[in-house]
């Protein structure tokens, strides 16, 4: 599909170009057969003058109408073999470029229809594995009729926890929707207060050790919620992956205008071959097919990437497996 609007739009790319050379071909053929007539009319008017003199002897005038109009029909002709010769060397030259600028304007179309295809078809399939096991667990239950109300009990509470998986899913689906929107509410505001408010939400909920190093008088423009959410995406990452303590530093870096937030884990670090998809969304939804024991679906660091990026801003991550990992966040200030 891609490959044939590719073809289609080097073809219009190149049948503009060369509307454009022979529009351009024709009037050069037509200003310069005009100034060869007239150089020639001139030689021929200065050549009678002349004539009849002792220098010149006389000359017919037909025989000057016969050389000039000799000497124009050549002279088109020349001037027609090199437009014609210039224009095949357009057509080969433009096609080529044609077709590479055409690429690059539908490269990223294409990339974007592969990304929501996948998206698509992992969504499809996070949604069906919880689907899947309720309905094999409520088919068994109906079927056993000698199950007593501790076992259909249990089984109700497995359903109600792929409820809320899904649920989980769904959230992280509309907040990346919202996020691909791209509406802001940047305004001015202290820092401090918002970072130290999630990391006593974590660590009251999660009973982790966050150390936080906050620069108290630091002023940050941007959407105070998404800044937030963001703080909240790389605290619950370093988390889920680090029994030990966690590192949040957020600092100002004025010669540069940004500001720099840093969340550090002694976690178990990321392998150098996964580090290039770990933004990618359901990375890790599809590490979680590898039997990994750890929850999720992989939108968290994407949804994070995509805050960073409407804020105009960069996020990165060094991490060595064995030795924790370190998310480091510039945004402007």
């Amino acid at each position: 599909m891609f490959h044939s609007a590719v073809l289609k739009l080097t073809f219009q790319y190149l049948i503009i170009i060369m509307i454009i050379s022979a529009f351009f071909s024709l009037n050069l053929y037509r200003i310069s057969t005009a100034e060869i007539d007239n150089s020639l009319s001139r030689q021929q008017q200065f050549l009678q003058g002349r004539s009849g003199s002792m220098l010149m002897p006389f000359i017919d005038d037909s025989d000057f109408q016969d050389a000039r109009l000799a000497q124009l029909e050549t002279a088109r002709r020349n001037v027609l073999y090199q437009l014609v010769y210039t224009n095949i060397a357009i057509l080969f030259i433009a096609g080529g470029l044609s077709y590479v600028f055409a690429r690059m304007t539908i490269r990223p179309i294409e990339e974007a229809h592969e990304k929501q295809k996948r998206f698509t078809s992992d969504a499809s399939h996070e949604l069906r594995t919880p689907l899947a096991t309720m309905r094999a667990e409520i088919e068994v239950n109906l079927r056993d009729r000698s199950a007593n109300k501790a076992e259909r009990t249990k089984i109700l509470e497995s359903n109600l926890e792929e409820v809320e998986k899904m649920e989980q899913l769904v959230s992280g689906l509309l907040a990346l929707a919202r996020v691909d929107a791209g509406r802001l509410k940047i305004f001015a505001f202290q820092a401090h207060p918002v970072v130290e408010d999630v990391c006593i939400r974590f660590r009251k909920v999660k009973d982790s050790k966050i150390d936080n190093h906050i620069d108290k008088e630091l002023v940050l423009k941007a959407d105070k919620n998404y800044f937030a959410e963001l703080i909240s995406i790389l605290l619950e990452n370093a988390v889920k992956y680090s029994d030990g303590k966690i590192e949040v530093d957020v600092r100002a870096i004025p010669h540069l205008s940004r500001v720099e937030i840093m969340v550090s884990d002694k976690g178990p670090g990321i392998a150098e071959a996964d580090l290039p998809h770990i933004f990618d969304r359901f990375y890790r939804a599809d590490s979680s097919r590898t039997k990994t024991s750890v929850e999720g679906y992989g939108l968290g660091l994407s949804l994070a990437k995509k805050i960073v990026e409407l804020h105009k801003g960069q996020i990165t991550v060094v991490s060595k497996v064995g030795s924790g990992s370190t998310f480091t966040v510039n945004l402007p200030q």
